[in-house]
């Protein structure tokens, strides 16, 4: 078993699905955990289901320069959990708008770069 106490934890995606499960997990564990997404109100759920060594904010993890600030406030950090993500809309493809497109790429791919980029700095 990995020890983490006294280590942090910084998770995109935790108010929901694997970002949310690792939240738990990590807090359980004894981690002191940054939690960051889009949606306050199960960011705040997560938050508070974690109940202690926990912090959180509202980030939109395609914005590099809230990405940036997010990390510079944070400092170093043990382990990065990136499980932001978004299926996008259902539909045939030939009813889907670049726009529809370039938001699963933004999400699912640009975000990770975003997040990789300054995790690896403060690593």
């Amino acid at each position: 078993m990995y020890e983490f106490k006294n280590k942090k934890i910084w998770i995109s995606g935790a108010s929901r699905g694997i970002g949310r499960a690792c939240a738990l997990a990590f807090s359980e564990l004894g981690a002191s955990v940054h939690l960051v997404a889009r949606s306050e109100k199960d960011l705040k759920k997560t938050a508070k289901d974690c109940q202690k060594n926990v912090t959180f904010e509202i980030l939109d993890v395609t914005d590099t320069k809230a990405v940036e600030r997010s990390f510079k406030t944070m400092g170093p950090i043990h382990v990065a959990v990136n499980s932001a993500g978004t299926e996008g809309k259902w539909s045939a493809i030939s009813k889907l708008s670049l726009e529809d497109f370039d938001n699963v790429m933004d999400v699912n791919v640009r975000s990770l770069w975003n997040c990789l980029k300054f995790q690896v700095e403060n690593m």
